[in-house]
């Protein structure tokens, strides 16, 4: 199962970003929905985040 949701998300990643609609967050495992934005944790967006952008 896991297998064949990756092999989705592989072949669907080149639309999502043609079209800038990759979902914030998304963990990317096959039980959740490669369309669903998820909230990201404090201590990572702060790392994540750009100097210049916060």
């Amino acid at each position: 199962r896991e297998m064949t949701g990756q092999s989705y998300r592989l072949l669907l990643t080149p639309f999502g970003h043609l079209f800038n609609r990759l979902p914030l967050g998304n963990t990317g495992r096959s039980n959740v929905s490669a369309f669903k934005p998820m909230s990201i944790p404090e201590e990572l967006r702060e790392i994540l985040t750009p100097v210049g952008k916060k």
